[in-house]
Order: structure tokens, then sequence, then C-alpha cells
């Protein structure tokens, strides 16, 4: 079992039946759910943490990554590293002879250099090139050893760049032979697993990797196949067909009596909330936005998404994170949202769009949420896409709102940067000059009590903007059938794969 690995985005999401899936699944064949179809397998350009991460972290090694069963950082790639005085430049010793996939040959200081100089060439339009804004370039020191130089100190760099897909090494020899469109289908890493096939809408398929330098997983192949409806799920959990998958919170009992399967349930890690577009009508007017989270009653939400189990947030952090600030839970007030209205000179209210993920929960959630603003007279249209398409209209500005959720992570900085003025990610597409400073002085300051300050200040601004309404981190349920061992989970319930193992 490799010890030092992690997967950040639960495979449990969704399981899928594709035209290929009829058959039983094979001894040595792990078939995992997932949300939605992968876009691209290119560490550097990768688009949806949720769509692709469970599969690039199979396929790649980083410099470090997060020890399993924590989000503590730990070597991966490299053996050990140093820090200067400044804090400026950290240097990073590899391992000797580790192999990258197909035979591209062995990992090397060029190839840490060309993976992350890459991202911040704006020619690769990297959708997390923002977690790299620091870096001024990378030293090759010789050929196990390379030196990260910084423009300016950050923070946040160990656990929510490196340890992410952003901090994934590529083989350089092989992006520069296939060019960057055929590496991303055919993706060259040296993680413990390395690609086989990719069918879109249907599976990505992984075999393990004979040459692995760490433990070799004990699965010789993993596939992993998209669908959005738990339903289909369920039947193929129980027919067989699927060895792991998400299952809907109502249905627990039903599972947890059915003697071939295991029912595990997790509270998430995740962020689940209500961005508002604040770049066109009707969101652009704060009164407005204020009548509508004056409509909610969040409670309800939640027990249409996760039948009740999952617990409501006051903040997009995690109680656990440095500079977490609860914001004060607001209450339905439908009266209120009126009077809003009314001062805002809609007194019979407006017409807006809730984009929703075909995902039950989604829908779900979207439904009631419908419903409570109808009772204030604003008119909500739900419009059904799939999560990519949900994903391009809320950064293009194309949407009023949506439930819309991120990747948690252990370090503050990574939950506000996405909301900094013209950032990629700004799905409230909002802008705040006082914000963007409170999140660049905690980017960079060390003094972890002064940079807790920084974040709190900018959770509120954040509040009073209401950039979005939080809703909740989740709660996860799967099932696996007897015989899989799940391995090491993480702290929100998420599968290492190459952990895992099966009778």
């Amino acid at each position: 079992m490799k010890t030092i690995r992690t997967a950040l985005i639960t495979a449990i999401a969704i399981v899928a039946i594709g035209a290929a899936s009829t058959a039983a699944v094979a001894q040595n064949e792990l078939r995992i759910g997932r949300t939605t179809d992968v876009l691209s397998l290119d560490a550097g350009a990768m688009a949806d943490t949720l769509s692709e991460w469970a599969v690039i972290d199979s396929i790649y090694s980083g410099l470090v990554t997060f020890i399993e069963g924590s989000w503590k950082v730990g070597p991966d790639l490299a053996e050990s590293w140093e820090v200067s005085d400044d804090g400026l430049a950290i240097t990073f010793k590899l391992r000797e002879g580790v192999q990258f996939h197909k035979g591209y040959g062995e990992v090397t200081a060029e190839d840490v250099k060309f993976s992350f100089e890459r991202i911040i060439d704006p020619t690769l339009e990297a959708a997390y090139a923002v977690k790299w804004e620091a870096l001024d370039y990378v030293e090759v020191v010789d050929k196990y050893t390379a030196r990260i130089h910084l423009k300016q100190l950050y923070a946040p760099l160990f656990a929510a760049t490196l340890a992410y897909s952003a901090g994934q090494i590529v083989s350089k020899k092989a992006v520069e032979e296939m060019g960057r469109e055929e590496f991303s289908r055919n993706p060259i890493g040296s993680g413990p697993y390395e690609f086989v096939e990719w069918v879109p809408n249907d599976h990505v398929t992984l075999k393990r990797f004979d040459g692995y330098w760490g433990d070799r997983p004990s699965v010789d192949k993993v596939t992993f196949v998209p669908i959005t409806d738990v339903s289909t799920v369920e039947a193929a959990l129980k027919a067989g067909e699927l060895d792991i998958g998400r299952i809907n919170l109502i249905n627990v009992k039903q599972h947890e009596a059915n003697s071939d399967l295991n029912v595990v349930i997790v509270p998430g890690t995740r962020y689940y909330w209500l961005p508002l577009n604040h770049s066109r009508p009707p969101f652009d007017n704060i009164l407005l936005r204020k009548a509508f989270r004056s409509a909610l009653d969040v409670d309800e939400i939640l027990i249409a998404m996760f039948d009740g189990r999952a617990e409501r947030s006051d903040s997009n952090f995690l109680p656990s994170v440095l500079g977490y600030w609860g914001a004060p839970l607001f209450q339905q007030d439908i009266p209120a949202a009126k009077a809003l209205l009314a001062e805002a000179g809609y007194p019979d209210g407006f017409e807006m769009e809730i984009i929703s993920i075909s995902d039950n929960i989604y829908v779900s959630g979207s439904e009631v949420m419908q419903a409570q603003l109808a009772e204030a007279g604003i008119k909500a249209k739900i419009i059904v896409v799939e999560s990519a398409a949900a994903t391009d209209l809320s950064l293009a500005g194309k949407y009023d709102s949506r439930i819309a959720n991120w990747t948690a992570v252990s370090d503050p900085h990574i939950y506000v940067t996405y909301y900094k003025t013209g950032e990629k990610w700004n799905y409230p597409h909002w802008s705040n000059s006082e914000f963007d400073d409170a999140v660049n002085a905690g980017g960079v300051e060390t003094n972890q009590k002064a940079r807790a300050d920084y974040y709190t200040k900018a959770q509120q601004i954040w509040d009073a903007e209401i950039a979005g309404v939080p809703l909740t981190h989740g709660i996860n349920a799967m099932a696996s059938r007897q015989g899989v061992d799940l391995g090491t989970l993480y702290p929100g319930g998420e599968l290492a794969i190459w952990t895992m193992s099966k009778n």
C-alpha cells in the first residue's frame, strides 16, 4: 500500500453504467463511480476538480502530497526540501530512478521546471494558474534538484498548490512530443496507475503501473464510470456490475439490510453554496440579494438534498480551518423579503433563473428553493444542465444563481482567493478592493494569528456584500460490494484509489 498519496475529490460521488458494463465486474478490477465525465487528463490544465481529480491523482505524482487519512503534507517525488531564510526559495531533492509511464524515462528537475512554469504561461489558460500566482521561475540546480523561486511570500504553497493538481509533475518529453491537446487525452505521469483508455461519456480505464517507485497497488485495473442518476447506481451495485457508488440517503437502511453491500456514511468536507451573479440584474442590486436570502429556508433545502442528515454551515470555511468566522445564521422571513423587494422598486417581485446540475440532489434542492422564492413573489425558472455546462455558464456570468460546490481544503487562502476581482473562478463576478487587500495580505503573512485575522475580515466582507449564501459541507453516503476494502479514507470519506483492494 502506498502510504503518502491522496485523492481529494470523492470517487464515491455517483456511479454510471455504460454500454460496456453489462457483465459482472472482473475479480481484480474496481469499477468506481463518478459524478461526470472528465474534461481533460492534463494535470496542468485540469478544469473541474469534481470530475477529474480522482483520475488525475491516480495517474500523476507531485513533489509532495497529503498523507492518507489527513490533510497533513508529506513527501512524494521529493525526498526532502529546504526553505531559504527569506522564504522565497524552496529547494527540493528528488528521488532518483522514478520512472514515467510508457517508457518516457526518468523524472528529473527539468520535468519539475516544465510542469510548473507551463501553468503560469498564459497560452495554456490553466484553470488553476492562480495557485501559482507567486511563482517567479524554477531553477534546475542539477538532475535531481529543483529550486522554486517566488516573487513574494506565499503561505499556502504546500497545502494549497503543491499537493493539488497544480503541483503534479508531467513528462516534459511527452507533452512536447504529443502537443498539449493530444497529451490531454493520453496523459503520462509517474503515479501508481497508468492511463489505458478514455471513451467520452462512458468510462476512463487505468491499469496498475508495475514500474511505480512506491508500494504497488493490489488492484490491477480501475475503471471510472460517469452517471448522474443515483437510482441507476443503486441498481448496478445490487446487480454486482459496480464495486463502489454513491447511494441515496433515503435508501440507507435498505442498503444496510443487503448482505451484499457495505454502507459508509461520513460528514462531508465539500462546500455547497448559492453564488449570486453580481454582474447583471437582478443581483447587481444588494436589496434584491437581501430579498433572495430572506426568502430562503436553508434547513428545508438541506432536507431535500441530504435527507436532513447534513448540517447547515455558516461559512465556506470548515470550522477547523485557520481564520474560520461563522456568519450569523439568518432565518426565512417572507415579510422582510417582500419589504426589500418593494424598497428596491420590485413590489411584484422579479424573474430569475436557477441553473441546476442534473444530479438529483441539486434538482431537489433547486425545486425547494424555487417554491420558497415564490412565496416572496420571486419567480425562479430552473434550467437543468450537465456539470460541465453549469461550470461554463457560471464562469461566463450567464446565470443568476445555482447550487454550486467546491472542494474544501486545509489552507484558508484557497477558500477566498477565487473571489478576488477578475479571478477566473469568481462565480459571483464580484469585486471589492477591501476584500482583495485582506486576501492578498493573508497570502504573504507568516504570523498565524495575523493571517487568521485577514481571512476573518475577508469572510465578513463577503457576507455583508452577499457574494453568496452558504448551505452546508454536505455528507457522503456510499456503498461497496462485499469483498471490497476501501483502504484509507480521508476526512471527508474521499477514496485513495491505490490503497484499495478486492477479494
